[in-house]
């Protein structure tokens, strides 16, 4: 099995990581198949390995997941976003992205692993709380 992790960062623990983020999703079987196709692993398979690596070695922390990330896992994640979502700051909507799925999965594909990708500015919108607070809302792109 080829290993999913780097070596430890300097001054950073994955316990650290793991609490900042909850307990959820250790020590949990990720069953199930959750979109196959011929040329790649289901889902499920490639989030297990993640999830077997990070309980094997916990004093390891992931720097990056971009290279279990294909074409197909990226058609997989386009059909289970809302479609009905307000778009982001970019202004984009599912149908405008759908309309040329293949060629803007391709191209997103590409810039992430050149390591070109860089992450869309996610909206903040403060929502009334309770009549007394707000509390902030992001809504990223697409």
């Amino acid at each position: 099995m080829v290993s999913l992790c780097w070596p430890v960062r300097w001054g950073t623990k994955a316990q650290e990581t793991h609490c900042r983020e909850g307990e959820a999703g250790h020590n949990v079987f990720l069953g199930g198949k959750m979109g196959d196709t011929s040329r790649s692993q289901t889902i499920s398979t490639k989030l297990q390995k993640i999830a077997e690596q990070a309980m094997r070695y916990p004093e390891m922390v992931f720097t990056t997941l971009a290279h279990l990330i294909d074409v197909d896992l990226l058609h997989e994640a386009f059909r289970r976003t809302r479609k009905n979502a307000s778009p982001g700051v970019d202004g984009v909507t599912a149908a405008k992205y759908a309309a040329n799925l293949d060629e803007n999965l391709r191209d997103l594909h590409e810039r992430m692993r050149t390591g070109r990708y860089i992450a869309p500015p996610v909206k903040r919108s403060w929502l009334d709380k309770d009549g007394t607070s707000k509390r902030p809302i992001g809504e990223p792109t697409l």
